[in-house]
């Protein structure tokens, strides 16, 4: 089974609560406020509506693009990430640990930008991740319960409802450390700064020199 297939019906659900207003205004506002962004991992497109430009979201998943709202200022298209023929963009995105499930040196090979212009993205700082550390979590619902278990190279999703069926999804996802940030930067010519949080995410800001 694909990462992403049948847990896509569940994922506004699962994050509901989660404050997609606050990072979106975020990250539009770090990016500089740019005219375009262009979303990789876009998903189903939750931060676009809080980004006051024209917005193309890149999903692999059909199943997730199934539920964006495309309009006059919001295209969605299904593709990888990892393999796009990307036209130039002043602003891209990769938000909520997309980085995790893909080869970030293959995405920023992608990249079409100039000086200036700006690449933001998530991932879960190797660092952070060894030293919290990760133990199984369980998220109840009115309509189920999820658990969350983590094996070495990712997480293992199950999702049960209350009527007894069942999804379990493989997602397969790993940490960068800086290190390896400053390496990428080095090879396509970016420059960055970080933002720390008090979970294992870390924010880049990536700028083209």
């Amino acid at each position: 089974m694909r990462m992403f297939e049948k847990y896509a019906s569940f994922y506004n659900l699962i994050y509901k609560n989660r404050d997609y207003k606050a990072e979106a205004k975020f990250v539009y506002k770090w990016a500089g406020k740019p005219k375009c962004i262009v979303d990789l991992g876009s998903g189903t497109g939750r931060h676009h509506k809080y980004w006051d430009c024209c917005v193309v979201g890149i999903d692999q998943s059909k199943e997730m693009l199934r539920y964006c709202k495309p309009s006059k200022k919001r295209v969605y298209l299904q593709d990888n990430i990892e393999k796009l023929n990307l036209s130039y963009a002043p602003c891209y995105t990769a938000l909520f640990n997309v980085i995790g499930y893909c080869d970030l040196d293959k995405v920023m090979s992608c990249l079409k930008q100039n000086k200036g212009d700006v690449f933001i993205f998530d991932c879960w700082d190797r660092d952070k991740v060894a030293k919290i550390g990760f133990k199984t979590k369980e998220k109840l619902f009115p309509w189920g319960k999820v658990n969350i278990i983590p094996y070495l190279g990712g997480l293992i999703i199950l999702i049960t409802k209350k009527n007894g069926e069942t999804v379990i999804e493989k997602h397969d996802a790993h940490p960068y450390s800086e290190k390896e940030i400053k390496r990428f930067c080095k090879k396509y010519g970016y420059s960055y700064i970080r933002k720390d949080t008090k979970t294992w995410t870390t924010y880049y800001k990536l700028t083209k020199t």
